[in-house]
């Protein structure tokens, strides 16, 4: 889902947008080789109000990461 001016993470950036996600206090898990999945379902309703807005900016500030994925 990316768009023409979205910008796009760096693969150098990856390390840095995984802490800031953790730090967020959403959880993030790897599978295998092949993508992650952000643990942000496991949250309650109340925790997702504090946490979905800082994983936004996160995701706003990182940019696309699609192309990233394998």
């Amino acid at each position: 889902m990316a768009s023409s001016n979205k910008r796009l993470m760096k693969a150098s950036e990856v390390p840095a947008f995984v802490d800031a996600i953790i730090k967020a206090g959403c959880d993030i898990c790897a599978i295998g080789h092949h993508g992650y999945v952000l643990g942000d379902v496991d949250l309650s309703p109340a925790e997702q109000e504090v946490v979905m807005p800082k994983v936004k900016k996160i995701e706003e500030t990182y940019g696309d990461r699609d192309s990233l994925m394998l």
